[in-house]
């Protein structure tokens, strides 16, 4: 099962023009993203969230968070450079091997790895937890593309100041 467990802005924003998610922290709640962490086997992301995760200054980020996971980097390159780059991560470049996959995989990005995993008709549920917090502009939750699918509200749930919701793919 391939998971996208996000959080976005009021106005459908996950972070701002500069990459930014210094907005969430100041809205109190939980999000459930340990319970969902822990569900979790393999993790997937893009090769823009790779480096990000990297190049974040190690008072907020000493370790790579993900060591109990197998991580999965979506990119067309063979290696990847930057302080987390080891044996552990590997690289792919077939979104589409996803679905051929029996884990349980959790979808971290932003808009490229998003749009390139609806593209293929790959996720299998959406958590989205939103915060009441308007950025005006930024990057968008569901970035322009070519795909179109139907999914079903399977519940809501407010923790402090976040509502989540579940939804899971029409089949």
């Amino acid at each position: 099962m391939n998971k996208l467990f996000i959080g976005e802005s009021l106005d459908g924003y996950i972070a701002t023009l500069d990459e930014s998610l210094t907005w969430l922290e100041s809205v109190s709640g939980d999000t459930g993203y340990d319970a969902f962490l822990n569900g979790i086997d393999t993790v997937v992301m893009g090769k823009r969230t790779f480096e990000w995760l990297s190049a974040l200054d190690t008072s907020i980020l000493a370790e790579w968070p993900y060591q109990d996971k197998q991580t999965l980097v979506l990119t067309h390159e063979s290696f990847l450079q930057g302080r987390f780059a080891h044996e552990n991560i590997k690289v792919f470049d077939d979104i589409g091997l996803l679905n051929k996959r029996e884990s349980q995989t959790w979808l971290v990005g932003g808009g490229e790895l998003i749009r390139e995993c609806l593209k293929q008709g790959v996720i299998d549920e959406l958590f989205i937890s939103i915060a009441p917090v308007l950025l005006g502009d930024g990057i968008p939750l569901f970035p322009k593309g070519e795909y179109q699918q139907n999914f079903i509200l399977e519940s809501v749930q407010q923790s402090g100041q976040f509502v989540q919701m579940h939804y899971i793919k029409s089949e």
